[in-house]
């Protein structure tokens, strides 16, 4: 079962090569389909919150009145974890931010596959759905504005539900 799903994780994987090929041949030089002033905006936030003491990183009512930068800006927190463990291993923002990109496509796709295996017993309708996950134009937006792509989550969230309640029932 596990050599099954490494297999599905390295379709997805060619399948992110096809179509965001700048993903891993542009690696550590650019951002893909990203607008510069956007890009900057976003990675400059992640990168106060990498290296800020958690106290200031976001509004907590014990702080009050103080009012700190991720306060008014988007909704950062997940995403900066992510970012500060790929800082751990030695990767600068733009790496990080193109890995983050290729683990949301391919944790969300992964999802999507349980997600939709749960309501078919084929393999192959799952991999086709979980693949659309991957290929939709929209992730082409998300590649800047990762708190959007950060909702890779979801599918899994609808896996482990409906798993549940078919427990449940019996």
């Amino acid at each position: 079962r596990i050599i099954f799903y490494s297999l599905i994780i390295l379709f997805y994987l060619f399948i992110i090569l096809i179509f965001y090929p700048g993903l891993f041949l542009q690696f550590s030089t650019r951002v893909p389909f990203g607008h510069h002033g956007d890009v900057q905006n976003i990675l400059s936030i992640i990168n106060f919150s990498i290296r800020a003491p958690l106290s200031q990183i976001f509004h907590l009512p014990v702080f009050y009145p103080e009012s700190f930068m991720l306060t008014h800006t988007h909704p950062l927190f997940g995403v900066s974890f992510f970012f500060k463990c790929f800082h751990f291993l030695g990767l600068n923002l733009l790496q990080s931010n193109n890995l983050y990109i290729i683990l949301a496509l391919i944790l969300g796709a992964f999802g999507c596959y349980l997600l939709s295996g749960e309501f078919t017993k084929s393999r192959l309708i799952p991999l086709l759905f979980s693949s659309m996950y991957i290929i939709h134009h929209w992730n082409l937006t998300h590649f800047t504005w990762l708190n959007f792509l950060s909702r890779f989550y979801l599918p899994f969230v609808f896996f482990f539900l409906i798993r549940f309640l078919k427990t449940k029932k019996k």
